[in-house]
């Protein structure tokens, strides 16, 4: 079904890579999110605007739980990363 999905992902038995918008963050967290447990979690790497400046958040949200990390900032092209000590949102 996930591969229906999201063609353009990559998938094995315990990888998904997918580059993609935001908006199709929630898709695949509701895809995948009824196999997600401590034994197989699931975690999102975001770097997406956020209205601050410069450059985007960078955040790792881990499932199950839906926990999302602040983890820095970073030029939208991948000139420069600031890394932060990780923060709970």
């Amino acid at each position: 079904k996930l591969r229906a999905l999201l063609p353009e992902a990559e998938i094995d038995a315990n990888h998904i890579f997918f580059q993609g918008s935001a908006s199709a963050a929630p898709l695949l967290a509701t895809t995948v999110l009824a196999s997600t447990s401590t034994n197989a979690p699931l975690a999102r790497l975001g770097l997406e605007a956020d209205g601050n400046t410069p450059g985007a958040g960078v955040t790792l949200t881990l499932w199950p739980g839906a926990e999302v990390i602040r983890l820095g900032r970073a030029d939208f092209h991948g000139r420069w990363v600031n890394w932060a000590a990780p923060v709970p949102i």
